[in-house]
């Protein structure tokens, strides 16, 4: 249950890149602030998503266990960036 409240939270962040292209600078240090590392993997991810940042949000999925991944996937915060599981990257 308390992984489905992580979600949540993105859920609103991402309404944040929705609004507008060019977002006033208190937002953009609102998600960066959700990089840091005491957030789980998953909010951590999500704002990176958000902030355009994939190589730092594919790190933070990759801590994430295969089935939060799957979950993660499903989510359309994931469509900001290309996201892959440790299964379908190639040598990994």
């Amino acid at each position: 249950m308390a992984e489905n409240r992580q979600y949540g939270h993105e859920y609103k962040v991402q309404a944040v890149k929705h609004e507008s292209c060019r977002r006033p600078m208190n937002e953009i240090v609102g998600l960066a602030k959700l990089t840091e590392s005491k957030y789980q993997p998953a909010i951590r991810c999500g704002a990176y998503l958000l902030m355009d940042a994939d190589k730092e949000a594919q790190k933070c999925f990759d801590e994430l266990p295969p089935i939060a991944q799957e979950e993660f996937l499903k989510y359309p915060i994931c469509h900001f960036g290309k996201l892959t599981m440790k299964e379908d990257k190639p040598n990994g």
